[in-house]
């Protein structure tokens, strides 16, 4: 155990040391389909052996290393909240270090290709689900149940769930983005829904489809279909929703329990 803290003692000082990275780097963040694609690259030609089996246990060796290394990058870039990337609450969390360095020595999903001494080892690690990660970074469930009340009386209509067409904001993916009214009334969160929920199919599903075509069964036949509103005060990843319609959403207990389940599909522009 001492062993792995040193070793995620490491990952906290290369997290610090990497550098920005860009399109070209090998690694992949798929919100869509909820998961990391990392690859890792070797070469066993400068290896001073004829034989073929050496020359290709050296380049695995690399490869091996080069996708940890590559996957340690990707936290640079995978975005948590408005505030942080998975690299920032690796930093700021240490003791949730050893536990994704443990996840990814455990992880065997992988896909091998060869190119004479060359190898490249491709792994998916999925978001959420039985093997997912995100549950080691994310802290959901903190104030699970708690929506915001509304006075006064609303005319109160169950739905299946909720769509919010985002596009023209310029928002970005998060795993835990939030949602507010005009009057900066929280809305929606993972810190309000289920935890068991959230480590199951995340907050929400992102899409760029208007129709969001092959994930109807996430909002459910009776969605409740709603366009966020400009907000310049807003962190890149939060969304605004206007007061009558956060009025409207909040005011059925059934359209609440759907809420609790992240039965929720923002419409962004690009991803």
């Amino acid at each position: 155990m001492d062993r792995l803290k040193r070793f995620a003692a490491v990952l906290i000082l290369a997290l610090w040391a990497l550098p920005a990275f860009g399109q070209e780097n090998p690694y992949f963040i798929d919100w869509v389909n909820m998961r990391l694609v990392v690859s890792g690259t070797g070469d066993g030609s400068s290896v001073s052996s004829e034989n073929a089996m050496e020359r290709q246990y050296a380049a695995t060796l690399t490869a091996e290393q080069d996708l940890t290394r590559n996957f340690i990058g990707s936290m640079t870039r995978l975005r948590i909240n408005g505030y942080d990337t998975a690299a920032g609450v690796l930093k700021m969390k240490i003791e949730k270090n050893a536990p994704l360095l443990m996840y990814l020595r455990k992880s065997r999903s992988r896909v091998v290709s060869y190119d004479e001494d060359k190898i490249t080892i491709t792994q998916s690690f999925p978001f959420f689900g039985t093997e997912g990660f995100m549950h080691i970074l994310c802290d959901p469930g903190e104030d699970t149940g708690h929506f915001f009340r509304y006075g006064g009386y609303d005319y109160s209509v169950s739905f299946s769930g909720l769509v919010i067409d985002a596009r023209g904001l310029d928002r970005v993916p998060a795993a835990m983005p939030r949602i507010f009214d005009d009057d900066h009334n929280l809305v929606f969160s993972a810190d309000i829904m289920e935890k068991d929920a959230f480590h199951a199919r995340g907050a929400v599903q992102y899409v760029t489809d208007p129709y969001y075509r092959g994930f109807e069964d996430r909002v459910g036949g009776n969605a409740l279909h709603i366009v966020a509103v400009k907000n310049d005060k807003l962190l890149q990843s939060d969304l605004s929703i206007s007061d009558a319609d956060a009025r409207i959403l909040l005011a059925d207990d059934a359209t609440r329990e759907n809420l609790l389940k992240g039965r929720v599909i923002i419409i962004i522009d690009s991803l």
